[in-house]
């Protein structure tokens, strides 16, 4: 049996249905376009936050020491050695292996041999990126080697990324490796 159509009922013709498609595809085009230049704009936003807080970190770092230049340096050792624009090199009793040396910044019984003591004229080092060798003398306090250690800061370009603008911010002490 068949129901006769009633003359209300309309259905779509193919064209109308084309041109529902086409209209559909390009109004979900352009919302994915948009959803990719979002997309793109959140990741160059996370990008430019990890590198400030990268660049912030680096600078609490080099302030915190800075901060220490000459301290427990004897009179006769120089606080600031050298700066330059990508260069800074300073003395300062930053570490110390001597339980309940006061004069130290840092208290450490686990540093480095070489880390907590001042270069002695016979081991002279050149600072990195400069023709600067230092010391020239043996600094020496009441008859015994200086305690302050020589701190150098110095920026090179990151090797790590093809980026020509990516610098890392390297920590020297004495003439151990940065």
């Amino acid at each position: 049996m068949t129901v006769p159509r009633r003359s209300d009922e309309h259905g779509l013709t193919l064209i109308e249905m084309l041109v529902a498609l086409v209209v559909f595809s390009a109004v979900l085009a352009g919302a994915l376009a948009f959803l990719r230049a979002q997309s793109r704009s959140f990741s160059l936003g996370s990008q430019r936050v990890a590198m400030m807080q990268n660049a912030r970190f680096a600078l609490d770092v080099l302030e915190k020491d800075l901060r220490t230049a000459g301290a427990g340096a004897p009179d006769i050792q120089p606080p600031l050695i050298y700066l330059g624009a990508s260069v800074v090199a300073f003395n300062a009793n930053y570490l110390s292996i001597t339980p309940g040396d006061v004069f130290a910044v840092y208290y450490n019984p686990d540093a480095a041999a070489g880390s907590t003591a001042a270069l002695t004229q016979a081991d002279r080092a050149t600072i990195p990126l400069t023709s600067v060798a230092y010391p020239d003398t043996t600094y020496l306090s009441s008859g015994v080697n200086s305690p302050a250690e020589t701190i150098v800061f110095f920026f090179l370009p990151d090797s790590a990324t093809s980026r020509s603008d990516d610098f890392v911010l390297y920590r020297q002490v004495n003439a151990l490796a940065p």
